[in-house]
């Protein structure tokens, strides 16, 4: 799991799975939802903009994956305040 948030779940799944439609469940310390169902597709890398026009800065999330096989995880876009 990529990331969790209200109404959204992020993740990532093995390239080997065929592409049709699966289910999930999600656990949540001992209690499961009911299995929920997803499509499972090819993707394209893509970056979103901020304000999502496609004006704004870019945001989103990097994998980088080093030679041994270790992944890390970068924001695209970071800012203060």
């Amino acid at each position: 799991m990529l990331q969790l948030r209200p109404g959204k779940i992020s993740f990532i799944l093995p390239a080997q799975l065929s592409l049709q439609t699966g289910s999930v469940v999600i656990r949540r310390s001992l209690t499961n939802s009911e299995p929920l169902s997803v499509e499972i597709e090819t993707v394209v890398p893509g970056l979103l903009s901020g304000n999502l026009d496609g004006t704004g800065a870019v945001f989103g999330d990097a994998v980088r994956v080093d030679a041994d096989g270790k992944d890390s995880y970068h924001d695209v876009f970071s800012f203060m305040v």
